[in-house]
């Protein structure tokens, strides 16, 4: 995930929260997770035995702290769509998302390969 992670985790570990699919932090039955996903390769192992709420259909999970090296640095070579990033910030009237790059399609994989 991040070099100081992968190397000390006990120091920095990286902060994971669940969302119901209208944007509320779950806190719920919080049950041990193990978090994977596509960082770099598809079995990347994000966080282990965090306690997070029980998810469901349609939940998002959102890792914190990842920086600018997820934004800037993606690995072409597996073929993977690069996500949309979005910066948040608080405001008087809530929280308010701006999309700052929208996720890939797959003609867009394919354009970029050749």
């Amino acid at each position: 995930m991040t070099t100081r992670t992968a190397f000390l985790p006990q120091y920095w570990p990286i902060r994971v929260a669940g969302f119901s699919p209208d944007g509320e932090e779950r806190s719920d039955n919080p049950v041990q997770t193990d978090v994977a996903g596509f960082c770099c390769f598809t079995d990347d192992l994000i966080t282990k035995d965090a306690l997070l709420p029980k998810m469901e259909p349609n939940d998002y999970v959102v890792v914190f702290d990842t920086g600018a090296y997820y934004f800037n640095n993606h690995y072409d070579y597996n073929s993977l769509p690069r996500v949309a990033v979005y910066s948040a910030e608080t405001t008087v009237s809530g929280l308010e998302l701006t999309l700052i790059r929208r996720a890939e399609t797959l003609a867009d994989i394919v354009r970029n390969m050749s």
